[in-house]
């Protein structure tokens, strides 16, 4: 393929933190920014769900990353985190999104936390369902897979410069994008991985 997409020739750049502010309570995202390499064009949303998240955007020709952690909640009342997580996606205007939004899926081989998870997880997909785009759910390795070429690897492993929760965004996002194996290009593919 000609116009395969060099995962390693992203160059992100911190481009500051910002406030936001939710029912719940203040918080802070950092946000970085990237030109996409060569030239695809490409659009899309991925969102790594967690109290600690990483929303990814694809606009053409350049990624915006986000990664923060939601307001502290009391421990007995972890699924107001989801609802937290609603309040962000919905605010359409805080994450300027254009295309598909994926969110990524349980990872069923992880024994602790998935129910907690899955109400930030739907908290994020209703967030985003409300501010008007056609969002998805799917498996981890799926998107590995596609958007990386392996399900063996992580977002992190790519781009170890990134937060995991931002690295692992970028990939979903590039994933909802429509990028799939054998359209990128990466060393650790070439490695076995």
């Amino acid at each position: 393929m000609p116009n395969k997409l060099d995962l390693e020739a992203f160059e992100f750049k911190k481009v500051g933190q910002k406030e936001w502010e939710l029912p719940s309570g203040v918080f802070s995202v950092t946000v970085m920014h990237s030109k996409i390499p060569g030239r695809r064009v490409l659009m899309g949303i991925g969102v790594d769900p967690g109290r600690n998240f990483g929303i990814a955007t694809l606009d053409g020709r350049e990624v915006w990353l986000l990664q923060g952690a939601l307001p502290k909640e009391p421990a007995k009342e972890k699924w107001r985190y989801g609802v937290s997580a609603y309040e962000l996606m919905k605010r359409k205007e805080l994450h300027y999104g254009q295309g598909i939004a994926i969110v990524e899926g349980a990872a069923f081989k992880e024994p602790f936390g998935q129910s907690d998870l899955a109400h930030i997880r739907m908290g994020f997909v209703l967030g985003l369902y409300a501010a008007g785009f056609n969002v998805a759910i799917k498996a981890p390795a799926t998107i590995r897979a596609g958007a990386l070429g392996s399900g063996k690897l992580g977002g992190l492993e790519v781009w170890p410069e990134l937060d995991h929760n931002a690295a692992d965004a970028l990939s979903i996002a590039l994933y909802a994008a429509g990028l799939r194996k054998g359209e990128q290009e990466h060393s650790l593919l070439t490695q076995g991985g």
